[in-house]
């Protein structure tokens, strides 16, 4: 399993690597940024909704239809205090992830709006309270809206991110402490951003 893991994370670095220096040759090259508000749907005990969360990337069209994308985000969850299992004692986690993804997105239409879905996967790298990340996937749905220049698209998509694996720091509080393990979680993101 490790060195399946040790694998996939090559490969996801190595395709990201690729197509990141196949920029200066594409000519159908997008640029996206987005504000990426996000919940947490398996560890609402241990994290609150974030606002503090973005993601920036590329696009290379590949046909008119279809493009390769890869983006790095930061999402950080809100601080939110816990009780260590078993004792009255608290602590404050402030978990956050920090996303390398890449992976196809595909356009239903031609027109000027255009709705899309799309499936990346990749890295997620602890941040915060987080001292490990795993392998990770989001599959999502989003629509674009051209602006008066027609070069710039407003953004809005909506991604459902699942995580392998992750595990804190250990939190002592009093004589107690506590490291919490995930074997998987998920949060959603909403993304609104501009494509360029």
């Amino acid at each position: 399993m490790k060195s399946f893991k040790s694998f996939v994370r090559i490969l996801a670095c190595t395709l990201i690597l690729v197509f990141g220096t196949s920029i200066s040759n594409a000519q159908n090259v997008h640029f996206l940024v987005s504000f990426s508000p996000i919940i947490p749907v398996s560890f609402m005990q241990d994290a609150g909704i974030g606002l503090i969360s973005g993601n920036i990337g590329f696009s290379v069209d590949i046909t008119k239809k279809l493009s390769w994308v890869s983006t790095v985000g930061y999402n950080k969850f809100r601080t939110k205090t816990t009780t260590i299992y078993g004792t009255d004692d608290e602590y404050e986690s402030s978990l956050g992830f920090i996303p390398i993804t890449t992976g196809i997105q595909y356009f239903f239409t031609n027109e000027s709006t255009r709705f899309y879905v799309f499936l990346k996967a990749g890295y997620y790298l602890p941040s915060g309270d987080f001292v490990k990340g795993d392998l990770g996937f989001t599959p999502g749905v989003g629509v674009q809206f051209p602006l008066k220049t027609e070069k710039i698209k407003f953004d809005i998509s909506l991604g459902y991110n699942g995580v392998l694996g992750a595990k804190t720091k250990e939190f002592t509080s009093g004589s107690s402490s506590q490291v919490s393990t995930y074997n998987y979680l998920s949060y959603l993101a909403l993304n609104f951003g501009f494509a360029f």
